[in-house]
């Protein structure tokens, strides 16, 4: 037996309408919503069921049946994961319908099925990829037994980093722009930083490299964060910029992990800065 600590989870509400399929309308949620591990448990009516069950003959799934007309799906669960690079999905239902012979209850993995009325919950293994495929002894699709990968991978450790007391001072011709100028011209873009005069003294982390260009909503106005800037996160709480590319951060942590932070589903506002530190609040969109 493994176990394999998670950090954090996040949970959801479904409800599915009429006409979706399974799994492929579950497949393509997942994609768009970057989902690479958890757990969905589900139950409503289904229609034109296919499914299969195990053989022990051939150690392995068996022939596909098929179900016509509508049937309960009593309950419906299923584990989230990544499988041949793409979100993966295994599905198991017990399904019940009364007939001439009686109540007849009929279990099952899930390979089609229409939805005529469907919901439950899904538990998502935030930040975490979940590698799935067949199990050679057991004859099914299970967890892989040593590809849980809860982290980013390692970056390449940098120079050491002075202490905030050592950092000599930005020059006060070059200081970091929080409000918008008094002046500020009639077609502003937001992803070009004003022309000043070239520093003598960079700040610590920062580099003589353009501040990348990063594709935000028209909407959006002012900076954000860039190397050596400070974040705070409304999970991780406040964490060190060590890399902007524009649309993703690479922060470190407080205690000293490595996290890529995607900006497009976050809210960035400027906070004071505090002394020569540069700090933003990430917060969700709503």
């Amino acid at each position: 037996m493994k176990i394999v600590p998670v950090e954090r989870t996040q949970h959801f509400l479904l409800r599915f309408h009429a006409g979706d399929t399974l799994p492929e309308t579950l497949l393509t949620q997942l994609k768009a919503h970057q989902i690479t591990g958890g757990w969905v448990r589900l139950s409503g009516v289904l229609a034109d069921v296919e499914l299969c069950a195990f053989s022990s003959e051939i150690e392995g799934p068996g022939g596909i049946k098929r179900l016509a007309g509508p049937i309960e799906a009593v309950v419906l669960d299923g584990s989230l994961g990544v499988a041949d690079g793409g979100p993966s999905v295994d599905l198991r239902v017990v399904l019940a319908r009364e007939s001439d012979r009686g109540l007849e209850t009929i279990a099952g993995r899930l390979i089609h099925a229409r939805v005529l009325g469907l919901d439950g919950s899904m538990t998502v293994l935030a930040e975490t990829v979940v590698p799935r495929g067949l199990d050679k002894t057991a004859g099914v699709s299970l967890l892989h037994d040593n590809a849980v990968v809860t982290s980013l991978p390692a970056v390449t450790p940098k120079p050491a980093i002075p202490a905030a007391a050592a950092r000599p001072a930005p020059p006060p011709a070059a200081p970091v722009v929080v409000a918008p100028p008094p002046s500020p011209p009639s077609s502003p873009d937001v992803t070009a930083p004003a022309a000043t005069p070239p520093s003598p003294a960079p700040r610590a982390l920062a580099t003589a490299l353009p501040r990348p260009a990063r594709q935000t909503d028209e909407s959006e106005e002012g900076p954000y964060p860039q190397a050596g800037d400070y974040a705070e996160h409304f999970a991780f709480g406040m964490c060190e910029v060590l890399k902007s590319d524009g649309d993703r951060l690479h922060v470190r942590m407080k205690d000293g992990r490595i996290r890529e932070i995607a900006l497009e589903m976050l809210k960035v506002t400027p906070l004071p800065p505090d002394g020569a530190t540069q700090r933003f609040r990430l917060s969700r969109k709503i």
